[in-house]
């Protein structure tokens, strides 16, 4: 019957830190995301890792090479 508590507690645990941790990404998502060029970069990540099927590290990688170069067209980072 004990064991049954511990499990329950660390469940709990368990889904309170997910919530917290989905929490800090929408804080972070919304102070981040506040222009065109990161949101390219956000959907350039997504659909190198999901549609294209890359290494996570290596989609990070071209998508900030991808934005940098971006940033530096003239006109696109002032929308």
């Amino acid at each position: 019957k004990e064991v049954e508590v511990v499990e329950h507690l660390i469940k709990g645990i368990t889904v309170v830190s997910i919530g917290l941790m989905l929490s800090a990404t929408v804080s972070i998502g919304q102070s981040v995301l506040i222009g065109v060029v990161p949101w390219i970069v956000f959907l350039a990540v997504i659909l190198l890792t999901k549609v294209v099927k890359l290494n996570g590290f290596l989609s990070f990688g071209l998508a900030s090479i991808f934005g940098i170069i971006l940033f530096y067209v003239p006109n696109l980072h002032l929308f």
